[in-house]
């Protein structure tokens, strides 16, 4: 009998996981789909768990190379025609996967389905791309504060999408389940490794929507996203070091020369000076000095 070929490939990035592996690989057990789990070297069972699997193949990666070159790097060991990044913390069916590559076209560049939390309440799972202006409002750490005394304006307005009439293609769809096309996904050299957690997903979409493609919400697709997965285990400040850092990678990727101006201008003053200022009428000098250094950083 000839066996039969996958259809689609889901490249899993492990951290961490091994709790949310063991719930979420006996859901995608299906012969038309091949299974790549990709271990960051985790420092727990994720290895072992994806082991236990006969449906799945691990690749161990050697080391925490990020979300990012180990997308890449599943992609390259995808052997289907049609690629699903999917997160740990989301349970997708075969069937919702299936539903969401036959939304794929020539002019449709991803599709991810509609996000629902463990309540089953809508997930803010979709995104507007960030501009300079609203970049320093909602991801630097003096311009949150000024943002939330703007009610929050520029988070809700200009970055984020929070679900309210939100059309089927926008800008950035929810990276949890992310179905893409694989040779599309080769010929635009996949994810940008220059961004290791963050914004990589974004930048893609981006750069898929400036050819002429959509980027598509399947809302009628509805998929359980948790949330949070390997990254609640560090630390607030390490995660905000991150964001902040890819943040500024997408920024000189993607701005002109006044928004990336604006950006580092930002970065000086809303990570560093400003925060190094209040710690020091606060007496709070390491403090001060930590911030100067974070705003310092996000320059090199």
């Amino acid at each position: 009998m000839t066996q039969r070929l996958p259809t689609i490939s889901v490249v899993i990035v492990a951290y961490r996981s091994a709790a949310d592996l063991a719930e979420l690989l006996p859901l995608l057990d299906h012969p038309a789909l091949e299974v790549i789990v990709l271990d960051n070297a985790s420092p727990d069972a994720s290895a072992a768990v994806a082991e236990k699997h006969t449906h799945v193949r691990l690749v161990r990666v050697g080391a925490n190379s990020g979300w990012t070159a180990a997308c890449n790097q599943g992609a390259a060991q995808a052997t289907a025609a049609t690629l699903a990044f999917v997160n740990p913390d989301a349970r997708p069916s075969p069937d919702d996967l299936f539903g969401l590559a036959a939304l794929l076209a020539p002019d449709v560049a991803s599709v991810s389905p509609g996000f629902i939390d463990l309540s089953g309440q809508e997930e803010p799972f979709c995104f507007r791309f960030p501009d300079a202006l609203g970049g320093l409002m909602t991801f630097f750490n003096a311009g949150q504060r000024v943002d939330g005394w703007l009610g929050e304006h520029f988070i809700r307005r200009r970055t984020y999408d929070f679900g309210r009439a939100v059309s089927d293609s926008i800008d950035h769809v929810g990276a949890a389940c992310l179905v893409v096309d694989a040779a599309r996904f080769t010929r635009s050299g996949g994810f940008d490794d220059d961004m290791w957690l963050f914004f990589s997903d974004s930048d893609w979409c981006r750069r898929e929507q400036m050819k002429g493609a959509r980027n598509v919400r399947a809302a009628a697709i509805q998929v359980v996203h948790s949330g949070g997965g390997s990254v609640k285990h560090e630390t607030t400040s390490a995660l905000t070091g991150m964001f902040q850092r890819d943040y500024m990678a997408y920024a000189e990727k993607h701005y002109g020369v006044v928004g990336r101006f604006v950006t580092r201008l930002g970065a000086v003053l809303l990570v560093g000076l400003l925060p190094a200022g209040a710690a020091l009428i606060r007496g709070r000098l390491a403090d001060a000095r930590r911030a100067v250094r974070s705003g310092w950083e996000l320059l090199r």
